[in-house]
């Protein structure tokens, strides 16, 4: 009690911590991502950015198999899903598909951003192939970002990512707004 007032009791949503594994792995590793991109050195940020981006991304994969095998099942077995993070994620079969098909598809984009252009293409792939401005010797980027290595597209990737797979187990329309920036402010930048 309080002044004559009696206290309100709270309680705490129940979450089920399985359901929403893929988007947590995904988030850890745009977070971590964060942290990496601070603090390492600019010599070892590409290849660990992508290992954790690749991880993350992967765990993400496995997860979301796991989450498919693991839905319970309603009305006979013929409808798969429940209810999470109070009411805000719906993990159903539509839901887990398309978390499945995200994580595919952003492995291979991460494919894209590790490869190295012009570093295998064989004699002369690189010339004349740079634009207005351009200085380098290799027909590549100008000169003054010659060894600039432009990590930070990582964890913008995977926060991307993390929006996109929110957004599709989106439960009401506030979650489904923060996923929706979630997945857009990476893309502006």
């Amino acid at each position: 009690r309080c002044r004559g007032r009696q206290l309100m009791e709270f309680t705490a949503p129940e979450i089920d911590w399985l359901l929403v594994s893929p988007l947590l792995a995904v988030f850890a590793a745009a977070l971590v991502g964060i942290v990496v991109e601070a603090f390492t050195p600019r010599a070892l940020r590409r290849p660990v950015q992508a290992g954790i981006a690749g991880v993350g991304l992967l765990a993400a994969l496995v997860l979301t198999v796991v989450v498919a095998l693991e839905l319970p099942s309603q009305g006979g077995g013929a409808a798969h899903g429940e209810v999470t993070l109070a009411g805000a994620v719906v993990v159903d079969g539509p839901a887990v598909f398309l978390w499945g098909l995200l994580a595919v598809v952003a492995v291979g984009g991460l494919a894209l951003f590790t490869e190295r252009p012009g570093a295998d293409l064989g004699s002369g792939a690189g010339i004349g192939t740079g634009g207005v401005g351009e200085a380098s010797g290799d027909g590549g980027a100008p000169a003054s970002y010659d060894r600039w290595e432009h990590t930070e597209v990582y964890p913008l990737m995977t926060f991307a990512v993390a929006g996109m797979m929110l957004f599709a187990a989106a439960g009401d329309l506030l979650t489904m707004f923060v996923a929706l920036e979630i997945l857009s402010l990476p893309l502006y930048l």
